[in-house]
């Protein structure tokens, strides 16, 4: 039962991870300093993108594999839906998170 609660903590944990690396790339890259161009912003979050999505992919398709041999009626069946939904939902955050970069122009307001 707690390795469950592992499976639903570990994607959110990876996402959140994904979040703050994207956001300090961004942060790097249109302060004041401006540390990079903005293209190399964008190679920068693809590269940090490829990890975190690949993992969370395989945590997805073994999350499926794992809720679908669960019997309904077991007591883990909840938690393990949960950390399939979890895990989705984490994969859709972390592509999420790259969109605004990917949109990103410059770092003019």
């Amino acid at each position: 039962m707690s390795r469950m609660v592992f499976w639903i903590a570990r994607p959110i944990t990876i996402w959140a991870l994904h979040f703050i690396a994207v956001y300090a790339l961004t942060s790097a890259a249109c302060g004041p300093r401006a540390l990079m161009m903005p293209e190399t912003l964008r190679l920068l979050v693809s590269l940090v993108t490829l990890i975190p999505g690949l993992v969370l992919l395989v945590f997805l398709l073994r999350a499926r594999r794992h809720f679908r041999q669960i019997p309904p009626d077991a007591p883990e069946a909840p938690l393990a839906g949960a950390a399939f939904w979890t895990t989705l939902i984490a994969l859709l955050a972390v592509l999420m998170n790259v969109v605004p970069v990917a949109m990103l122009d410059s770092c003019t307001g």
